[in-house]
């Protein structure tokens, strides 16, 4: 399974931004191609988005600490947190350098041990450097059936 973690105040809607619509067209490639993957919401509740999303699986936590133990990859959408995970977990970096602060701290103090991915090229030379780390590999997201029939 891997999980993608939701990390923000607000609920993961539909039409709302680039990270929640990257996320949910990973989620439907990664099930069609057969590997079981959902989104994970801290502190929402059933009112974390699910309803615009109807094909997805959505599991909502109360604490970040519950995170530690599901047997799962955990994709740290955006913010990474601090916590040990049963697998290697992963960081997508969408927020741009100037917004990340603006909901809340960005730090990967303490989340040393994720590794980071970002949604484009240009996006990992940004957080290369800014991180100064060698690399920040990328992961492209999918195009939906619908563009390859245009």
């Amino acid at each position: 399974m891997i999980s993608f973690v939701w990390m923000s105040n607000y609920p993961f809607l539909a039409g709302t931004g680039g990270s929640e619509n990257y996320t949910a067209g990973h989620i439907r490639e990664l099930r069609r191609r057969g590997i079981e993957a959902n989104i994970i919401t801290i502190g929402l509740g059933k009112n974390d988005g699910r309803h615009d999303f109807p094909d997805i699986s959505f599991h909502s936590i109360a604490s970040a600490e519950e995170l530690s133990d599901l047997d799962a990859t955990l994709v740290f959408v955006t913010y990474p947190i601090a916590i040990k995970t049963k697998h290697p977990s992963y960081v997508i970096l969408h927020c741009p350098l100037s917004l990340c602060d603006q909901e809340q701290s960005f730090s990967l103090e303490g989340a040393d041990d994720k590794n980071l991915i970002a949604p484009s090229s240009y996006a990992s030379r940004l957080w290369a450097d800014h991180f100064n780390h060698p690399d920040v590999p990328t992961v492209y997201p999918f195009a939906d059936d619908a563009f390859a029939q245009v």
